[in-house]
């Protein structure tokens, strides 16, 4: 039996396969009933990959953890994130990703989501344990940035600068992206210029906090294809080639690969690999799904 080609590598025309070809090719069909082709990222320089799972978070008590590089100095290490969001419900405060304490609570000083409409980036200041922040432009739909809470998937990417006297994070000079698009800072209380970073050990996907111990909060929603770069401040052209078309694209394409990257592939399970180096994470309550960016 003829297989067409153009199925799987999305070209205008027909390849003669092999046996050995075709056989690969109906297994590939018959056990990802054709996820492969449909849901496949093709990075800056044209490679393709599989992407079949995303981690789904409930909006009660879901979470994951992983282990972040941090110095005994607090210097600012991991400069850049990029991930793909799909909020469910958007809260007066949804939590996208934060750092731990000592005690394992998710912290308000060290998070970013989204508060009262816009996208909220906040770092523990260098001298006290509050928080300065950042906030965007709306994106709730009521102004003119995508809005992230309409129920479909969205491309976030955020750097640091890093101060160059103090070699910590310089919040003032952020950047936050969304959906490609660079969005207009509206500084609410810098405080410190410099400050420590995030410094817990451990980063949370899908859980924050919004005062204290019994403020934690949980990410209604699924997140994938989540990265973070150190000691590397991503480009406007870097997010525009990890953005692409709307599609995840293969971040080992990029000039400078993430330092971890979590790509949810496992499908089952509570472990989720790091693609890149050896900070696996840990699911607690998360879910599969085949819901995925397309």
């Amino acid at each position: 039996m003829a297989i067409d080609w153009r199925i799987f590598t999305q070209r205008p025309y027909i390849k003669s396969l092999s046996l050995e070809e075709q056989t690969r090719l109906f297994y590939i069909a018959n056990e990802k009933s054709i996820r492969y082709r449909s849901r496949s990222g093709t990075g800056p320089a044209g490679s393709s990959f599989p992407n079949n799972f995303s981690l789904n978070f409930d909006g009660t008590d879901d979470y994951v953890t992983a282990p972040i590089p941090v110095d005994a100095f607090k210097v600012a290490t991991i400069r850049s994130f990029s991930f793909w969001v799909k909020i469910n419900t958007l809260d007066a405060f949804t939590p996208l990703f934060s750092d731990t304490s000592s005690s394992s609570l998710f912290r308000r000083t060290n998070g970013f989501g989204v508060q009262n409409g816009r996208l909220r980036w906040a770092l523990e200041s260098l001298n006290v344990p509050t928080s300065v922040y950042i906030d965007t432009e709306k994106v709730d739909g009521t102004g003119t940035a995508p809005n992230i809470g309409d129920g479909n998937w969205h491309h976030v990417a955020v750097y640091n600068s890093v101060d160059s006297h103090t070699n910590k994070a310089n919040i003032v000079n952020s950047k936050i992206y969304l959906d490609g698009n660079k969005l207009t800072n509206f500084t609410v209380n810098n405080g410190s210029a410099s400050v420590r970073g995030m410094t817990g050990g451990n980063i949370a996907f899908g859980a924050g906090n919004t005062a204290g111990f019994s403020a934690q909060i949980y990410l209604d929603g699924l997140i994938d294809e989540f990265a973070y770069f150190t000691n590397y401040e991503l480009t406007d052209s870097d997010v525009t080639a990890i953005y692409g078309t709307g599609v995840p694209n293969n971040l080992n394409d990029l000039s400078t690969p993430p330092t971890a990257w979590y790509r949810f592939e496992e499908g089952s399970g509570t472990t989720v690999t790091d693609s890149i180096g050896s900070n696996n994470g840990t699911i607690n309550g998360a879910t599969y799904s085949t819901d995925v960016p397309t």
